[in-house]
């Protein structure tokens, strides 16, 4: 059923509210950062606007069978890298709020979102829709595209999967804060051998060819190497050979691609996102956190970030 003001904040009904709403006569579009069940019914014309990284699909936070069907029935599909937003246009309503379109989302989590009528926002909700589908911003996935991901196979179960509610946290990629350095020549010429093997295996599951890869290089009994996964995102802080923090600039976020392990040392092979500057000054990113009254980041800190954190950041240093 539809909403019953203009402004109304949904939450245990946000689903079947939507799948309520009349249409009209221009297509939907919706914009998730990860997509494994159609709740709206998407139909031929109209748009979806997802992260469909091989990250993503590998991690199981994008279906990429989903988007094939999708696709088949003439659904219009983009991918967004590093997408976070969930914002649906659809009738005369407009939806912004922390879901994604997935099984948990409707039956196993608790989500908040603003779905409203009023003309203004609609004009700024889909004012931002076609930004996400400007080439510059997104790319249009193809036949071809779509075959690439299905080749993918995932290495957990996916968000949209039909189970039982589970007692660990989904499968969605975190965010993570990490403090990088020059490697040494003996340490580079020692393991030359396990970082070209990695170079070799990261570039397997680049997204896009001309992106700059990198690695982060760990010790072994560092508490970020026992949770960081392949398809995380990372904010690297490099320091000078010094360790001087004035010098200190914050990378442009990268998406993880592979991950060496060993006795001693971990490897995180990184992709590093387009649409963003190449870095920005440590004190400046420094400057915009603190109104969050959260722990410091400095250029020694490793951990992950919550989701404030990383929306101001990727707002300080995106184009």
């Amino acid at each position: 059923m539809p909403p019953k003001a203009s402004t109304e904040l949904l939450s245990d009904h946000l689903w079947p509210t939507l799948r309520g709403i009349d249409r009209g006569e221009q297509p939907v579009t919706a914009a998730f950062a990860y997509f494994t069940y159609d709740h709206l019914n998407l139909q031929e014309g109209d748009v979806l606007i997802v992260d469909a990284s091989a990250g993503n699909v590998k991690a199981g936070s994008v279906d990429a069978a989903l988007l094939e069907e999708l696709f088949e029935k003439g659904v219009i599909i983009r991918s967004r890298p590093g997408l976070h937003a969930k914002v649906v246009s659809c009738g005369t309503y407009v939806v912004v709020g922390s879901a994604n379109s997935s099984f948990h989302s409707e039956h196993q989590l608790t989500e908040a979102a603003l779905i409203c009528s009023d003309i203004a926002v609609r004009v700024q909700v889909n004012s931002f829709l076609e930004q996400l589908q400007n080439p510059t911003a997104s790319s249009l996935l193809s036949a071809r595209d779509i075959a690439r991901l299905r080749r993918i196979k995932p290495n957990s179960k996916k968000h949209g999967s039909r189970t039982k509610p589970m007692n660990f946290a989904t499968t969605e990629p975190d965010w993570w804060w990490v403090s990088i350095g020059p490697l040494s020549e003996r340490i580079r010429k020692r393991e030359a051998g396990d970082i070209e093997h990695g170079e070799k295996q990261a570039a397997k599951h680049v997204d896009n060819p001309d992106a700059a890869t990198a690695c982060i290089r760990w010790g072994a009994g560092a508490p970020i190497t026992k949770r960081i996964k392949v398809g995380d995102f990372v904010f690297r802080a490099d320091s000078d050979p010094w360790g001087n923090s004035e010098n200190t600039r914050v990378l442009s976020p990268a998406r993880v691609l592979f991950i060496q392990r060993k006795d001693n040392w971990v490897r995180i092979h990184v992709e590093e996102l387009d649409g963003y500057r190449a870095s920005v000054r440590l004190a400046k990113a420094q400057g915009a956190l603190k109104k969050l009254s959260r722990r410091t980041l400095t250029a020694k800190s490793a951990r992950a970030l919550q989701p404030d954190e990383v929306d101001v950041l990727k707002h300080l240093i995106e184009l």
